[in-house]
């Protein structure tokens, strides 16, 4: 259903059992807003679904409700105003890379595990970087 003109740099990953996110590369993301995901007056152009193809995209502001998998303890990762895209058709989401960095920093959080910022950290304070 791709055009030659749709980004190509699109990764999809299965991020809850009911619905995939698409989670895009910041490229990617650029890709896209050159491709024609723009604000005009508070309301996005004709711009096609990546996944569907619909022009129903629109930009989504607000409280970003996330249900991980059950192997990630602690319920939903809630991030408070955040900023995503919502196809109004197929109603998959495309998430910018501050909100999936968002997620994967609480999802850290929550199993116990530094972030890839704080282990650069580290090995930079004990002089293994």
């Amino acid at each position: 259903m791709a055009n030659a003109d749709q980004p190509t740099t699109l990764r999809i990953r299965a991020l809850a059992s009911d619905a995939a996110k698409v989670m895009l590369s910041k490229q990617a993301l650029s890709d896209l807003m050159a491709w024609g995901l723009k604000k005009e007056d508070g309301a996005m152009n004709q711009t096609p679904c990546p996944l569907c193809g619909k022009n129903s995209l629109t930009e989504k502001h607000g409280e970003y409700r996330f249900e991980p998998p059950e192997a990630i303890p602690g319920g939903a990762i809630v991030v408070t105003d955040a900023t995503w895209y919502e196809c109004g058709a197929c109603h998959e989401q495309v998430v910018p890379p501050a909100l999936e960095s968002a997620i994967e920093r609480e999802r850290y959080r929550r199993l116990g595990l530094l972030t890839p910022e704080e282990i650069k950290a580290v090995r930079e304070r004990t002089g293994l970087s």
